[in-house]
């Protein structure tokens, strides 16, 4: 499975969402879902007893996201679909505010491995966004370009190529040829033609990716791609690839999502915030050489720079 998606254009605002759906983002975006899931189950209470048409549409669509991430798909589809009707009596059945439900109902059936069901909901969303011109689609194409089930749906890979195929034509006619996430998904579309066997348009696709990386100005969006595609080579077996990723990035100073992850460590969860559904955010702050070697691994000398969820978690003896 590749990782999943980010929080990242997962919970839009909206237009006309109310102000107090902000504390359900804030939550959202540390990642601590079970809590994201208590406050949506509360806001959805209160919307369905007093909200408009337009909170209850994302109350529900909370409600659903966050169930998605607590690992209730079957809950999810549920709270997704009412968001889908909700939107359709409201801005009718072409609307672009379909689109992230869609993906996300896509996602769920997914997880509950009906392909079938998940290929049908990303066809719908593409093709909302096809009726529109491409000056109003630019948000959800930015969207569909970083959610995660055109990569991780469980159909066969004929399928996933087309589908991919077709949002990368989308994306290079919408974001442009250049554009960073443009240049991610010929990524994805590469990774699925080495797992199809097709090595020479793989080939030619991944060194499409490393050449955009020279007209990319911005060093964040080059850090993207150049990021995603030493992940793609080691996940692909291909170490000399990625080791010659790596090096250009050291070698330009490429500043990538933080740092590249050469060895992931796997620290054991507190037994008792597993049991009990505690999760939160935890970044340490320690001295790290060139080679990404700790300089000093004492637990005197790791500083919880931030610590979001739980007090357990801002405990840097739990990290040690």
């Amino acid at each position: 499975l590749f990782p999943a998606p980010s929080a990242l254009g997962d919970v839009p605002p909206g237009p006309n969402a109310s102000a107090d759906f902000a504390e359900f983002h804030d939550v959202f975006d540390e990642r601590r879902y079970f809590d994201a899931f208590r406050v949506a189950e509360a806001q959805l209470d209160v919307a369905r007893r007093h909200g408009s048409k337009e909170d209850r549409i994302h109350a529900w669509q909370h409600y659903g996201l966050a169930l998605l991430r607590t690992g209730n798909p079957k809950e999810a589809t549920d709270a997704l679909n009412a968001t889908l009707k909700l939107i359709e009596q409201e801005h009718g059945k072409h609307s672009l505010e379909l689109v992230r439900p869609l993906v996300r109902l896509a996602e769920a059936h997914n997880s509950r491995h009906k392909p079938a069901k998940a290929n049908r909901y990303l066809k719908k969303a593409m093709s909302i966004v096809g009726r529109h011109d491409e000056e109003a689609v630019v948000d959800a194409v930015e969207f569909l370009a970083t959610s995660g089930p055109f990569s991780i749906w469980n159909a066969d890979l004929t399928t996933q190529i087309r589908r991919n195929r077709e949002l990368h034509e989308l994306a290079a006619r919408v974001l442009g040829e250049k554009d960073y996430r443009t240049q991610l998904l010929v990524i994805r579309l590469a990774r699925l033609h080495v797992l199809d066997g097709m090595v020479k348009p793989a080939r030619e696709l991944f060194d499409q990716a490393e050449s955009a990386t020279g007209h990319l100005e911005d060093p964040f969006e080059r850090g993207e791609v150049l990021t995603d595609l030493y992940r793609t080579y080691k996940r692909l077996g291909m170490p000399n690839s990625a080791a010659a990723i790596l090096d250009k990035a050291v070698e330009e100073k490429i500043s990538t999502r933080g740092a590249l992850v050469l060895r992931p460590a796997r620290p054991p969860f507190p037994d008792y915030c597993l049991d009990k559904g505690y999760d939160g955010v935890v970044v340490l702050s320690v001295s790290v050489d060139a080679t990404g070697k700790v300089h000093d691994a004492s637990i005197e000398e790791v500083q919880v720079f931030r610590g979001a969820g739980r007090k357990r978690f801002d405990d840097p003896e739990a990290h040690a």
